[in-house]
């Protein structure tokens, strides 16, 4: 149903808005008053000529508008035939815009710009625009059928029910078409799937292990310099030297508790005290990551030779591990069918 139309500096309209109600709509007026003016504008709505000659103003920009809402009915049959992809349709509504700016016509739906002619197909699906001596449905042939089976709900059930099963139909030719081949030719197939099969099962794929091992070949390849690193820091902030910030302010803290004496409630102390106690547990934490770190360099290249089998899987069936897997799946479900061709 058509809810709405917005009109901006169009022939003699500056701004309008009308809202529709379901039902009859009727618009009256004398000669002149811009009746056509609004029919026109939902012409150009549905794809129209649009061009600075229907402006009111030609220094400004020109806009149509229109909103409908949209049946399930038709919102399935939009994307069943692709005519929009099914991101576009999720609010229940339509609203087509067709803005003129600096000569140049840009067109768009639901806030998305399209192509004249993806707006043009859309529109026809949505509204019957029939004119004194102009119409732009009912004398086109491709659209007969369509017409005459939307008249009877029993038509288009059968409609669906046919094409649901002439889907089937194809589906099972393409089948035997794979399998109605030469008996060579089909062994050769179904080693070569014999072969991919087993290339994949034997890798023992699991979901998430080559982030895991991307994560641990980046840590081992730089250890040396991870170790430099966090060693350091620990001469910085640790304890064992002189110099290094946690002596000083454990020095500090024990310094600052003289205040005590003088000024009681004083939260410095504790403060200091939490700042000492937080550099701490920094520097266990940090003593603990060096102590687990290791190189081995067997290791580093069993990790190596892992991520070059997994990245090649993935190069020759799919962008993930979860895409190879389901790929073999496929495969496999194709061999057994060859295997039972006769059959």
């Amino acid at each position: 149903m058509l809810e709405s139309l917005r009109i901006r500096n169009i022939a003699l309209i500056d701004q309008l808005e009308v809202a529709f109600a379901d039902g009859l709509n009727v618009l009256t007026g004398e000669t002149g008053a811009g009746k056509s003016v609004v029919i026109g504008a939902v012409g150009i709505a549905l794809g129209g000529r649009f061009d600075r000659t229907l402006l009111r103003k030609e220094e400004e920009d020109g806009l149509v508008e229109v909103l409908f809402s949209l049946p399930d009915s038709v919102r399935t049959r939009l994307i069943r035939e692709k005519v929009l992809p099914e991101d576009l349709l999720t609010e229940g509504e339509i609203l087509i815009t067709r803005k003129l700016s600096k000569n140049r016509v840009v067109n768009r739906i639901n806030g998305e710009t399209v192509p004249l002619a993806q707006l043009k197909e859309t529109a026809e699906r949505l509204i019957n625009l029939h004119a004194q001596h102009e119409q732009t449905t009912l004398l086109k042939p491709a659209r007969h059928m369509e017409i005459l089976d939307a008249s009877d709900p029993a038509v288009l059930a059968k409609k669906a029910e046919v094409r649901e099963k002439y889907g089937t139909l194809q589906e099972l030719r393409r089948k035997l078409e794979r399998l109605d081949q030469d008996p060579g030719e089909r062994a050769k197939r179904a080693d070569f799937l014999q072969f991919q099969v087993r290339e994949i099962r034997e890798a023992k794929l699991r979901p998430g292990e080559d982030a895991e091992l991307e994560e641990a070949y980046r840590r081992m390849s730089h250890a040396e310099e991870l170790l430099s690193i966090c060693q350091e820091v620990s001469a910085l902030t640790g304890e064992e030297t002189a110099s290094g910030c946690g002596n000083q302010i454990s020095r500090a803290a024990k310094r600052i508790q003289d205040m005590t004496r003088y000024e009681a409630d004083s939260q410095l102390p504790a403060q200091l005290s939490e700042v000492e106690a937080l550099l701490s547990d920094f520097n266990q934490s940090l003593t603990a990551y060096m102590e687990e770190m290791s190189y081995d360099p067997e290791e580093l290249r069993r990790i190596s030779d892992r991520l070059d089998l997994l990245n090649s899987l993935k190069a020759k069936y799919g962008r993930t591990l979860e895409d190879v897997s389901e790929t073999a799946d496929a495969l496999e479900k194709e061999l057994e069918e060859l295997t039972r061709a006769d059959e």
